[in-house]
């Protein structure tokens, strides 16, 4: 409906002439490359592929292409990432009547127009700046892979290059002859996709400290699986090439057929082996018993944390569903409305005064309905924390708590924090959630703090508050899991359900709620 709106208002400009719509952001990345429009409007929420990442897709294709972005979203973090993506203009849904036709006056110059419902961006972010970076950036990228064609196609050694996240950029011949896959295939796959299973967890370890901590390589013997499921083993050698901030660009990994010596190892190895295994059967044989009275006992606690893992999950889906109903369903009719009430006061002096007062007066509560809609919406399920990840989300509902509840609270986010799994940051923000509501509801402070560190391993978040309190005796009741309260066994919940550790200290003059999870099952 908003689409239909847009199309309307462009429609009705003689300077501008609509050549094509999109229904998706992967749609939006095939138009573009056929029509070659000189503006494009972009909605950042849409299917399969979002706004954010088709228009940096579309801006690489076609550099020369303005980008003005429409979004729910009234927030400074969104709209950095919208100049970050390459967009020139960035226009809140609620204000394209007003907004849209002077963004892309100015987009059609080569000049941002970032202004929103909040405010005008901080001074110190300019979006040519930004995209002129950028371009920058991709042009020394070209460059360099030209330089090493050659190299690559000639080296006696398997030689690639690897993207932070382990999907392979680039291969040479004989690293293909190694694995028996084509370049083309391989350009699909991640370094996971091929890794050995067996060292599967040992290998992203070794990456994510690569990534993680600056070290400048490593260098291990590690197994890739062939394309006919047989093992290659190889001397892999692994170097970073940073930017100036110190941050990954792509990982260069040489690799060493040591196939033959192997072979010879695993002749020993299967001696030990046969010794190992006879070991292990003593020590099954005397610890079948046990485990068979064990049994029932881990059968019924799996259960049980299986169905409250199940209900968790459940009530998050819904959250997220209702959520996103409210976005797409009354949150675009408001949306709607209010053009179709702005395209009517633009003709208010056909109308009497008290009817064109009426109008005006429309447009404001349908504004305010929509703010509610959408602040209800993001508390349901905040938009950010799919989209962009933790850290945002976690900065968007800290400035809305400190504005409802006007308790200073004070939020420090590890930079190297990074998108983590989905069940994880669901739970992290979840907990921050419950432990603010009760500082506001229990403890009387008028400040709190809010930790999110990173390690190699875990990611730990502390919640700490200046308040009354827990008194020694209901303290001693949640050490020993015999609280009551809904909320506190739901954080636990969480915790286990991630097998992470979770932490309830009070000296009498504040709280602190301390959560630990581990990495294993970090996004890469």
């Amino acid at each position: 409906m908003v689409r239909t709106g847009v199309r309307a208002l462009l429609s009705s400009q003689s300077n501008f002439q609509v050549c094509g719509e999109a229904i998706d952001g992967v749609d939006a990345i095939e138009k573009a490359k056929g029509l070659r429009p000189d503006l494009i409007v972009m909605d950042i929420s849409m299917p399969r592929l979002n706004g954010l990442e088709a228009t940096r897709q579309i801006r690489n294709i076609l550099p020369q292409t303005a980008v003005v972005m429409l979004s729910q979203h009234d927030s400074g973090e969104m709209v950095r990432q919208a100049v970050k993506a390459g967009a020139l203009g960035y226009v809140v849904k609620s204000s394209i009547a007003t907004d849209l036709l002077a963004a892309l006056e100015r987009a059609s110059r080569q000049q941002s127009f970032l202004h929103f419902e909040s405010g005008t961006l901080n001074a110190n972010l300019d979006a040519q700046e930004i995209l002129q970076r950028s371009a920058a950036l991709e042009r020394a990228l070209r460059e360099s892979e030209e330089l090493y064609r050659s190299t690559f196609e000639r080296a006696a050694l398997g030689v690639a290059q690897v993207s932070p996240d382990g999907r392979w950029l680039r291969v040479n011949p004989k690293f293909c002859e190694m694995v028996a896959y084509t370049k083309t295939e391989l350009l699909k796959l991640k370094v996971s996709d091929i890794a050995h299973p067996e060292e599967l967890n040992d290998h992203n370890a070794q990456f994510e400290k690569l990534v993680a901590e600056f070290t400048d390589g490593f260098a291990r013997e590690t197994r890739f699986v062939r394309k006919d499921g047989s093992f290659s083993w190889v001397n892999l050698s692994v170097s970073s090439v940073r930017d100036a901030h110190r941050e990954v660009k792509y990982l260069v990994c040489v690799m060493e057929d040591i196939n033959e010596r192997k072979r010879l190892e695993e002749a020993v190895r299967q001696n030990e082996k046969q010794l190992r295994d006879q070991l292990e059967l003593k020590i099954r044989e005397r610890t079948a018993e046990l485990e068979r009275k064990n049994s029932k006992l881990e059968q019924q606690t799996q259960l049980v944390r299986d169905l409250s893992g199940h209900l968790m999950k459940s009530q998050d889906d819904e959250r997220r569903r209702i959520a996103r109903e409210l976005h797409d369903s009354v949150g675009q009719l408001l949306a709607a409305m209010g053009m179709n009430s702005s395209t009517v006061v633009r003709e208010k002096d056909k109308l009497t005064p008290k009817a064109g007062k009426c109008v005006e007066e429309n447009i404001e509560l349908a504004a305010q309905v929509l703010s509610e809609i959408r602040t209800m919406s993001h508390l349901l399920h905040p938009p950010l924390l799919d989209e962009i990840g933790l850290n945002s989300a976690l900065k968007w509902y800290v400035e809305g708590f400190v504005e409802r509840s006007k308790i200073d609270v004070r939020l420090e986010i590890s930079p190297d924090l990074g998108r983590l799994a989905p069940d994880v940051e669901i739970s992290l923000f979840r907990i921050v959630q419950e432990c603010l509501i009760n500082v506001h509801r229990h403890s009387e402070s008028a400040s709190a703090s809010v930790r999110v560190s990173r390690s190699p391993r875990e990611v730990t978040l502390e919640v700490k508050d200046n308040g009354k309190g827990i008194t020694p005796e209901a303290l001693a009741r949640i050490t020993q899991n015999r609280s009551s309260g809904v909320g506190l066994r739901g954080m636990r919940e969480r915790i286990r359900q991630l097998a992470g550790r979770f932490d309830i200290e009070s000296n009498g003059a504040g709280v602190s709620v301390t959560a630990v999870l581990p990495l294993e099952i970090q996004v890469s």
